[in-house]
């Protein structure tokens, strides 16, 4: 019974219970349903398990199996920071090994600063080496994809066969193959499909339409080759483009010729691109351009090769240069000519608007081979240049800054029309920012320059420019020079200083000049000495102004000064003067001043002419031409106004106010020392014309003088009257022929109503028709030269007193009447006279009478018929007369006559002598003519 029992026990553990088996069929049968039915939550949690890294999140997914098992995904949603991806229709059809999908939709998304954060270690990743051999047939009916980066969403449709090959269709056309575990294509495309599906490239084009022509775009055809091995897109495009740009009034050649590289890492999440442009071969032609300055033509600076030697980086927000090179063509006959210029680290910052970059220029250029220049040109410039564009687009609201900038220029055995210098040197210095504006300091150095017979030596300047963001600007300048040589002028040791400031306030509608305000100018020049074969300055000193708030009207000042002045003729030991006036829209010009002439000295035949100090009053306005020019100047000597210079257009008078001649007298008894003016007045007027078409110069005018009297040593002389009108031009200083008058010359013998014509020829002078009374007679004389010539002319004479003439001698009881006439002929040496055969005769007889004369009647006592000549009456008288230069008079006296009271005929002959020089000193004596002329001096001219 118990074995039994235990058997059926044994028996009953060895069996399942039929419920359990119920339960373990209904759980595997209803496994499968579950997972069925919660395919599209499992999976989506999965798949955002597995790719969290990445932080991809399903929005959508809606997967079925069909009775083959095909894998049916009717859609699905993902979403990354980088792009969402959306998927409609797709099978998996496993029996043949295919994937066909009906559409696709990729929007591309670029990443705020936050989210790059949070994706740091996000790299999203197909490795290519790690797709299975076995993979199946892919095919993607529409694939559409949408960027930032691109200006139209880009159509195509996709076929993947065997993982190996890549076909595209649409938009882009390409095959693509898998090839050692890359993916490798081939495309041909145009400039003209960059700008249809890039909206950068879009935007710049349509800025300019008629240049950027569809022919011009699809002109730059590219051959691309791909490669993409999951992470990284390498590509290389070989261009070849050789188009002229048509720049408006400028014809660019430009050529594009080589390889560029392009690398984009992780190209779904990439935010930047590297280029290598380091074998592309850009060149610029600048020789058709019609606005291209012409020396560039000349020195055949127009074409140029740019190159990028290092790689570039580009992202949606940034452009990073390392190194932008831009070099000279050389011409095959000029090879040492070049010009480089280097920009290195430029970068561009999309979003804060910044540029910056370092730059470097060197030129050396041989202007010799090119040109009707010679000489070497050498220039360096090196400096850093970072801006900041304002968002409103204003250059004023802009920030920028300039820093290092050391800069050099230089000119070697220069000529140019012959003008010409062994060197200059040119460096400054530039730094500034938008806070504290810019600052130019630098200097110019050169060596010997000069034009035509113009020379100078050594010439230094600085010069010192300050401009603030508010466009005030100060200009400091400091120049000298050592020597400074025109023909036989030499002016050594100048210096000068300038200061400058004022206000640049842009306006749209003025001119460049007026939007300059709160302008004021200032300085100094110096030289120690200017010296020529005429003229010695020792030293002269200036310094001017000009100031105003508007250009419109500008105050300007000038004061300078002469020390020691010095030329043959003249002697000046400070001449200083002082202008100041108004410059008017800086086209007219309103001035006045006045000019000091000190200690001034005329040196004319040998003697020294001293003037009493002389001011100069000036008066002008012009408006830079000589037709608008009106001047006047006002002439002082002493106290005394003489004359006024006036301008008017091309006319110009001096005009020798009426005074009286004693106001000059200081001047002229200086060269005339013997000439004593006491009495008159002296007046006169010079007109002549400015001609600017080189005719020969003349001048006209007049002088008058009325009543002059004095002396000249011990002759007095009154009454003299002259009106001469003159002509001056190349023929020299021309009378007209005019009347000169004189009341009395007295040097012992009166000579009154004294009248003559003066007449020049060949800037000699003479006088005609002189004629005058003297001793109760009259006197003609014709062409009496009055320069040291030798000269022979005849003295008529006519009616001669013999009574005046006979107490010249002064003898009491002598009384002789009546008249005589003669001829003297007189001839000149220099100033030596002579008289050689002189006659003398009576007209209608005469009487001598003789009573009580001591001499006389001692002779008479000796010779008794002298007697007869007590009472003499003559019927003729006749004489020879002789004169030597040493003042000898020689007559010899013929008479004929009878003594009425002894009814006795009586003829004899005289010989009589006499030094007319002493016998004019006894008469002046006599005469009291000394007194007289004394007496002229303290009266101031009165008689």
């Amino acid at each position: 019974m118990s074995k039994l029992t235990c058997n059926n026990e044994r028996r009953q553990k060895g069996r399942i219970k039929p419920s359990l088996l119920l339960w373990l069929a209904l759980i595997f049968m209803g496994l499968p349903v579950l997972l069925y039915l919660l395919r599209n939550v499992l999976l989506k949690s999965s798949i955002e398990y597995f790719a969290s890294e990445q932080q991809v999140q399903i929005n959508c997914l809606e997967v079925d199996v069909n009775w083959q098992f095909d894998v049916l995904i009717n859609r699905a949603c993902f979403t990354t920071p980088n792009f969402t991806l959306a998927l409609q229709d797709a099978v998996w059809m496993r029996s043949s090994k295919q994937v066909m999908i009906k559409n696709v939709q990729i929007k591309q998304q670029l990443q705020t600063s936050d989210n790059k954060k949070l994706t740091t270690n996000s790299n999203p990743s197909l490795s290519l080496t790690e797709l299975p051999e076995n993979l199946p047939f892919i095919r993607i009916e529409n694939m559409s994809i949408e960027s930032p980066l691109l200006a139209d969403t880009l159509h195509i449709s996709l076929e993947l066969q065997n993982a190996k090959k890549l076909t595209l269709q649409g938009d882009i056309n390409a095959s693509l193959l898998l090839e050692n575990n890359s993916i490798n294509a081939q495309i041909e495309w145009s400039a003209f499909d960059l700008v249809h599906f890039f909206p950068a490239a879009s935007q710049y084009v349509a800025q300019d339409p008629a240049l950027f022509t569809d022919k011009l775009l699809q002109a730059a055809n590219i051959k691309s080759t791909f490669s993409f091995d999951g992470r990284l897109v390498q590509s290389q495009h070989n261009i070849d483009f050789n188009e002229p740009l048509h720049l408006p009034g400028c014809q660019l050649g430009l050529s594009l010729r080589g390889t560029t590289s392009i690398t984009v890492s992780e190209p779904l999440t990439a935010q930047s691109i590297e280029l290598d442009l380091s074998t592309l071969n850009i060149g610029i032609d600048l020789s058709t351009c019609e606005q291209s300055p012409q020396f560039m033509g000349d020195w055949q600076v127009d074409k140029f090769l740019v190159s990028l030697p290092r790689l570039v980086q580009l992202s949606p927000t940034e452009l990073t240069v390392p190194e932008v090179n831009l070099r000279q063509v050389a011409s095959d006959s000029d090879s040492s000519s070049l010009l480089n210029i280097q920009l290195r680290n430029s970068s561009y910052a999309k979003q804060e608007g910044q540029l910056q970059s370092d730059y470097k220029l060197d030129l050396k250029q041989n202007l010799a081979m090119h040109s009707a220049l010679e000489g070497k040109l050498q220039a360096t410039s090196t400096g850093s240049l970072a801006v900041t564009l304002a968002k409103n687009g204003s250059v004023l609201d802009s920030k920028w800054q300039i820093t290092g900038s050391q800069n050099q220029v230089r000119l070697d055995s220069f000529n140019a029309r012959n003008f010409k210098f062994d060197s200059a040197e040119l460096r400054f210095t530039l730094e500034g920012d938008q806070t504290q504006g810019v600052t130019l300091n630098g200097s110019l150095v050169g060596q010997n320059a000069q034009k035509d017979q113009f020379n100078l030596a050594n010439i230094t300047n600085q010069f010192d420019l300050k401009i603030t963001p508010t466009f005030q600007f100060t200009l400091g300048l400091v120049n000298a020079v050592d020597v400074c040589k025109f023909d036989t002028v030499m002016v050594t040791n100048t210096s000068g200083k300038m200061q400058v400031s004022g206000v640049f306030k842009p306006l749209a509608d003025a001119d460049f000049i007026s939007q300059f305000h709160t302008i004021k100018l200032s300085g100094s020049y110096n030289l120690s000495q200017l010296q020529s074969n005429a003229l010695t300055i020792a030293k002269i000193t200036s310094q001017f102004s000009l100031e105003g708030e508007q250009v419109a009207q500008l105050a300007f000042t000038l004061e300078h000064q002469l020390n020691g002045i010095k030329s043959p003729q003249i002697q000046l030991a400070k001449f200083n003067g002082t202008l100041e006036g108004t410059l008017h829209e800086l086209k007219k010009l309103d001035l006045s001043g006045q000019s000091n002439l000190s200690a001034f000295t005329l040196n004319l035949n040998d003697k020294k002419i001293n003037f009493a100090p002389l001011l100069l009053h000036h008066k002008a306005s012009s408006a830079f031409t000589l037709l608008s020019t009106d001047s006047e100047t006002g002439i002082i000597l002493g106290q005394q106004s003489i004359a006024k210079i006036s301008q008017k257009s091309r006319d110009i008078t001096l005009d020798f106010e009426l005074q009286k001649i004693i106001e000059v007298q200081k001047v002229i008894s200086q060269f005339l020392p013997e000439l004593e003016l006491t009495q008159g007045q002296i007046s006169g007027v010079v007109q002549t014309s400015l001609n600017t078409d080189n005719s020969p110069f003349m001048a006209l005018g007049h002088i008058n003088v009325s009543g002059i009297g004095g002396h000249h040593g011990n002759t007095l002389f009154d009454s003299v009257t002259l009106t001469a009108p003159f002509k001056f031009d190349s023929a020299g200083l021309q009378l007209d022929k005019t009347t000169l008058q004189a009341g009395s010359i007295n040097a012992g013998i009166p000579i009154e109503q004294i009248t003559a014509t003066l007449v020049s020829e060949k800037e000699a002078y003479k006088l005609e028709k002189i004629s005058g009374n003297i001793l109760g007679g009259q006197f003609v004389m014709q062409n009496l030269w009055l320069d040291q010539r030798e000269q022979m002319f005849d003295v008529v004479l006519q009616n001669l007193d013999l009574e005046k003439i006979v107490a010249l001698q002064n003898q009491p009881g002598i009384r002789v009447t009546g008249k005589i006439m003669g001829s003297i002929p007189i001839e000149t040496h220099g100033k030596n006279v002579n008289v050689d055969d002189g006659r003398l005769v009576s007209q209608n007889g005469g009487r001598l009478t003789i009573v009580h004369n001591p001499a006389f009647d001692t002779i008479k006592k000796q010779q008794a018929e002298l007697g007869f000549l007590e009472n003499y009456q003559f019927s003729q008288l006749s004489s020879k007369v002789t004169f030597k230069p040493d003042g000898w008079l020689f007559l010899d006296l013929a008479f004929k006559g009878q003594n009425p009271d002894k009814k006795q005929a009586v003829n004899f002959n005289y010989t009589h002598q006499e030094n007319i020089f002493a016998l004019l000193r006894t008469l002046r004596v006599a005469n009291g003519i000394q007194d007289k002329i004394e007496k002229n001096i303290t009266q101031g001219g009165k008689q």
